[in-house]
This record gives structure tokens, C-alpha cells and sequence, in this order.
């Protein structure tokens, strides 16, 4: 009785081994080291793909490392006139807006899942000392009435930029020489103190809100985009390397809905708004006496500290609107 009981046992084995190898792919003929030998190859294969992949990584960093420059075309040089300042920075806005759009469009295709949140960076110091930080971010607003309502409340946030970060990073935050444009196009200059060092930033800021827009991102929904870009030269506020540490920002900004499932389970889409955005960052090589090794390589760490302060606002400033 028990020699009857393990010839079944044995036979159910068999029976079992032969359905793991039709899952596998494998014929009735393929033996135990057969299928050793091909795990190994597929073990191989996907080793090289992960070589091929750490190599095109490579080839990004590197491309960022020898050429650190804005997505967005033109730079920005402004001169002493304020009629022919305001003239050059309106000219130049449709091309910012759809630059930019264009770049955080592509940037996102191939991702998979296509939402949800995530961060990746690089940061390197070039050949002329600057330290540089290349960062893209995915967050986003459940709860948001609407893509306009996000768009609103970003918007004022960078009108207020100062107020918030002196706020919550402790830093001396003064904004100057502000020159607002038709409400959709401003230029300021930022003036702020970071562990003991003096810090300049020239900014231009361009926003435009879509009720509507075409591409693989805003899938013909509404879309908000800001653009804030540092400005290269300005005749009128010209940088003061011997004074002042040169902090270059590109900010790219992209807001879109998309639709999920809501949390409470009885089938109903609810709206999350995306905001997708591409920073370029640059600390130009410090000549002002204030900025010694040790206080420059702490605001390298905090580098990101703006953008955190700007989520948090923007988060904070929607909880009070839904009260």
C-alpha cells in the first residue's frame, strides 16, 4: 500500500514537472541541465542589457557635464532702456512657453507609469568650478477643483518667492527691481544671504495658461505653463561676482490633469492634477571673499531647499481654499 501511495505521489510530480515546462517553454525532451544552461544565458542576456543601459546613462552624464544649458534657446540679455527691456523679454515669450512645453513633453513620453510621482538629478562641478544640478520632478495635487486653480496658486507663490523662503530656510530674502509685464511676463532680482555668503539671482518669468493644448502630456486638456530663466546679461543690474555669489536658475513648469479611480472605492474618477517640472541650477565658481570652501559646499547641499519650500506652499496654500 505504501509502494502504491509514492508511485502516485511520483506520477503527480511528473505530471507537475511537465506543466512547468510548458510554462517555461520547454519541450518533453529538454533535460534538468538544458534548462540550467538556458537560465544562465537569460541571466547573461539581461546583464548586458543592463550594461547597455548603465552605458546610455553614462553618455547622458556626460553630455550634461560638458554642456550645461538651458532647454529653452535663447539666452536672456537685457539692456538699459526700460521701454526696450520690456520689449525683448515680451518678444521672447511665446518661444519660452513652447520651448518648454516641448521639453517636459518629450521628457515624460517614455515613462512608465506615465504619472506619479518620482525626482531624479545629477549635480557636477564643470571644467570652470561651477557647481551644476540638473533635475527633473514629478508631483502632484489630488483633491485640486481644477488645473487652473494649481496654475493660480503657483503662480502666486513665485510673486511671493521671498516671503516663503526667508520664511521656512531662515535666509535673508529680498526681492528687487521688479518690472511686471502685461501680468504674464516680469523680470526680478533676487538678493539673498545663505550661510554668510551674499547670493544674486536675475530672473525672467513668463506664464501661460491653455485652456486647451494638443501633444502627449495635455491630451487636449487644459495646461498651464511657467517658465522662470535666468537672465545672462542686464546692462541695467550687472552681476557682481566680487560682491556676490552668481546662482543661475532655469525652472520649467508644467501643470495637466489626468483621472484615477477615487480613493473611496465605488467607481467615481477623481482629478489629479500633475505638475512636471525641469530645473537647471548653477553656482557660479565663487570669487567673493564671503564665500569660503565650507559655507559654499553647504548651500551645494541645500541647493534644492527653494523647491521643497515651493511644494509645501503650494500644498498648504490649497488645504486653506478647500476649508
Amino acid at each position: 500500500e505504501e509502494r502504491n501511495e509514492l508511485l502516485v505521489e511520483i506520477a503527480a510530480l511528473k505530471m507537475r514537472l511537465k506543466s512547468l515546462k510548458e510554462l517555461a517553454g520547454l519541450s518533453e525532451d529538454d533535460s534538468v541541465e538544458d534548462t540550467a544552461r538556458a537560465n544562465v544565458q537569460l541571466r547573461e542576456s539581461l546583464h548586458r542589457q543592463q550594461l547597455s543601459l548603465a552605458t546610455a546613462q553614462s553618455v547622458v552624464s556626460g553630455l550634461l557635464n560638458r554642456e550645461h544649458a538651458s532647454p529653452l534657446g535663447t539666452p536672456i540679455h537685457l539692456g538699459k532702456d526700460s521701454a526696450e527691456r520690456r520689449r525683448t523679454l515680451a518678444a521672447l515669450k511665446d518661444e519660452k512657453i513652447r520651448h518648454a512645453y516641448e521639453y517636459l513633453d518629450a521628457r515624460a513620453r517614455f515613462t512608465a507609469p506615465p504619472h506619479g510621482p518620482r525626482a531624479a538629478d545629477e549635480r557636477f562641478e564643470n571644467a570652470r568650478g561651477d557647481f551644476c544640478c540638473a533635475r527633473y520632478e514629478v508631483h502632484e495635487f489630488a483633491g485640486a477643483r481644477s488645473v487652473r486653480e494649481v496654475f493660480d496658486v503657483l503662480v502666486a507663490y513665485l510673486f511671493n518667492v521671498q516671503d516663503a523662503v526667508s520664511q521656512r530656510l531662515g535666509n535673508r530674502t529680498e526681492r528687487h527691481n521688479v518690472d511686471v509685464v502685461e501680468g504674464s511676463v516680469a523680470h526680478y532680482h533676487f538678493l539673498t544671504t545663505e550661510h554668510g555668503v551674499p547670493i544674486e539671482f536675475h530672473g525672467a518669468f513668463f506664464l501661460h495658461f491653455f485652456d486647451s493644448l494638443a501633444g502627449a502630456a495635455a491630451q487636449g486638456g487644459p495646461c498651464g505653463v511657467v517658465v522662470v530663466e535666468s537672465v545672462e546679461s542686464d546692462a541695467l543690474y550687472p552681476y557682481s561676482p566680487r560682491e556676490r555669489l552668481r546662482k543661475d536658475v532655469t525652472s520649467i513648469k508644467m501643470l495637466t490633469p489626468h483621472y484615477r479611480a477615487s480613493a473611496d472605492g465605488r467607481g467615481a474618477q477623481e482629478l489629479v492634477v500633475t505638475l512636471a517640472q525641469g530645473k537647471f541650477l548653477k553656482l557660479h565658481h565663487a570669487e567673493c571673499p564671503a564665500a569660503t570652501p565650507d559655507a559654499v559646499e553647504k548651500i551645494r547641499a541645500s541647493i534644492a531647499g527653494w523647491g521643497d519650500v515651493m511644494m509645501s506652499t503650494m500644498r498648504e496654500s490649497l488645504r486653506r481654499r478647500h476649508r
